[in-house]
């Protein structure tokens, strides 16, 4: 994969008041990180970041499959095929690394462990949960679930993963935290459970894409709709659902959600129509959808902080094997700018720091 020719300036300042007297810190956004998965088979994927301050970009990982990006504290969390890459925030340097990970996808964090979903061993239909120790650098634990799962999710004593199942899943598990002991399964009611966020009332929101059926010939024989289903953390009980009008996904099975907690906000993405989804988790509510158009979609983040949409695109010639771009939208949509990434864009996350 070729450089970008843009140098990134991005210092960060991840500092905090030592005085009383001080005002509070006032939170921006130094970073947008971009991960993209590469052309198929070729482990030219890597991590990209665009500097809002600066409006420059600049590659700074690099020769690897990334199918997600992750912040906690001063350290980057990447996800490839058979490993989680550690690097520091400030820099980008690789200071640790995970091994034997099968194909871990998503990323939630809480006292000290990451727990990260592996979509599927090597006969594909298993999959389950791996514990991440922050402080020793190891694999704490695994276990498998089976359901191809994505999605994950703390609340108090329980784990929730998603059993997307590739569409095909309709339930999302729940675990005890210390143990990993099976709890139960929840029926969401809809298909292709694939994102799980946690919101301000602990409660959990449930992202599903839809299911699509083809026949042996390649029609069409049944397809259903995506939802966002809000559940109890604390029991799992469903709250309320939203059904929405298409299905939900990416070009590539990227990133179809991101949850703003700043504002309370979950976007969801349907390719297909290049419909952005807009969910209030205060007032669990669908709010307005915005056409998004433009080249396919494979990854959308909304920056609370900076007030600004960011969506990861296809090239529209060479989808899986030229670098990708992400444009930048004012919140009804306006494109205000973009920027150059690597191949098929998969994920976006946000590194802040204080002014």
């Amino acid at each position: 994969m070729k450089r970008l020719l843009l140098l990134l300036c991005l210092p960060l300042l991840f500092t905090a008041c030592d005085s009383d007297s001080d005002p509070d810190p006032v939170p921006v956004t130094e970073g947008v990180l971009v991960a993209s998965q590469g052309a198929f088979g070729a482990d030219d994927g890597g991590l990209a970041v665009y500097a809002p301050m600066t409006g420059m970009a600049q590659e700074v990982y690099a020769d690897l499959y990334v199918q997600s990006v992750a912040v906690q504290g001063d350290r980057v969390y990447l996800s490839s095929l058979d490993r989680v890459d550690v690097l520091a925030a400030e820099g980008f340097a690789r200071v640790g690394r995970y091994n034997d990970v099968p194909n871990p996808r998503y990323f939630t964090f809480e006292g000290g462990r990451a727990f990260v979903t592996t979509l599927f061993d090597e006969s594909f239909s298993d999959g389950g949960l791996a514990v991440l120790d922050l402080a020793s650098g190891a694999v704490a634990d695994t276990v498998t679930l089976g359901g191809n799962p994505d999605g994950v999710a703390v609340v108090g004593d329980r784990v929730y993963v998603a059993n997307f199942d590739f569409g095909f899943g309709s339930t999302v598990t729940a675990l005890n935290a210390a143990t990993l002991d099976e709890i139960e399964r929840i029926d969401v009611g809809c298909d292709g459970p694939r994102f799980l966020f946690v919101d301000a009332q602990s409660e959990v929101v449930v992202v599903c894409t839809g299911r699509t059926t083809f026949d042996n010939d390649g029609n069409v024989v049944d397809q259903t709709n995506g939802a966002i289903v809000v559940l109890s953390g604390t029991d799992g009980a469903e709250i309320t659902r939203a059904d929405l009008s298409t299905q939900i996904g990416t070009a590539s099975v990227g990133q179809d959600a991101f949850y703003a907690s700043e504002v309370e906000e979950l976007v969801a993405v349907d390719n297909g129509s290049r419909t952005l989804y807009r969910f209030d988790t205060a007032s669990n509510t669908l709010g307005t959808t915005l056409d998004l158009g433009g080249d396919a979609v494979n990854a959308v983040a909304y920056d609370a902080v900076g007030d600004k949409l960011y969506v990861g695109r296809l090239d529209p010639d060479n989808p899986f094997t030229a670098e990708g771009t992400v444009t930048i939208h004012e919140r009804d949509g306006t494109q205000t700018g973009s920027f150059g990434v690597g191949v098929v864009p998969s994920h976006i996350a946000f590194l802040r720091g204080a002014e």
